[in-house]
């Protein structure tokens, strides 16, 4: 199935939904702002931006996100899968990855893996909209596995952005594998 996808934008205000076909879930309000409603979180005036990379195979779902976090002033970088990821931690540094658990080629619990064997310190966001269920035992196993914070999806911006202060992490920090 196609994505179904509403966006509402007006000059102040933006609201976008939509539903991914496969899973079912809706995302609604994954971004709803009022100008400038972001405040300074975590970024102050005349700090280099923090490097994420993204790891999420729903090009909607990454954009959106992305968007959210470079009005933060983050500088997002997506992989569309495990793979992906992978090769961009080695070519560049990151302060953050966040990522889903369910993707195409590699899973987000090995991606996980992976990265805290060569880099304990790298800091990680899991992400998931399986079931109730089925969410919180992936989400559980993603922490015992190394992530620092996890998130169900649907989530709004000021979710993520709140788990990334909670962090405490600094820009620039060596979040380069292998």
């Amino acid at each position: 199935m196609a994505a179904q996808v509403h966006v509402k934008v007006d000059h102040k205000n933006s609201i976008f939904s939509f539903k991914t076909g496969g899973i079912g879930v809706w995302y609604k309000n994954i971004i709803h702002h009022k100008h400038n409603s972001f405040g300074n979180w975590g970024r102050h005036a005349g700090d280099a931006a923090m490097k994420i990379l993204l790891v999420e195979d729903d090009r909607l779902f990454c954009d959106l996100i992305s968007k959210a976090l470079a009005r933060k002033k983050y500088e997002v970088t997506c992989a569309r899968d495990g793979n992906e990821a992978l090769v961009r931690l080695q070519q560049d540094k990151f302060d953050l990855m966040i990522t889903d658990l369910f993707m195409p080629n590699k899973e987000g619990i090995e991606i996980i893996q992976e990265v805290k064997a060569v880099n304990k310190d790298m800091k990680i966001i899991a992400m998931s909209s399986g079931g109730q269920l089925r969410h919180s035992y992936f989400l559980r196993m993603a922490k015992a596995f190394g992530a620092d914070a996890t998130l169900q999806k649907p989530f709004g911006p000021e979710d993520l952005i709140e788990k990334i202060d909670g962090l405490n992490i600094a820009a620039s920090a060596t979040g380069q594998v292998g």
